[in-house]
């Protein structure tokens, strides 16, 4: 497993761990749900910001997803 299926994979754990779809997840972070659903399944990088925001709206530390 490479890192952005890791972080892929944490992200959608962590999302359905407090009850949010992805649409509800891209609303709150400025981002979009198939972006989201791309990261999710690891087929995408995720800049700094976009993890930042990720961490934020999911009540996790950034350091959760590595």
């Amino acid at each position: 497993m490479d890192l952005s299926e890791n972080v892929g994979s944490r992200l959608k754990v962590r999302r359905k761990a407090v009850g949010m779809t992805l649409r509800e997840l891209a609303e709150s972070t400025d981002l979009t749900a198939s972006f989201l659903s791309q990261v999710e399944r690891g087929k995408v990088n995720l800049s700094l910001a976009s993890l930042q925001a990720l961490a934020r709206a999911l009540d996790v530390p950034v350091l959760f997803f590595l």
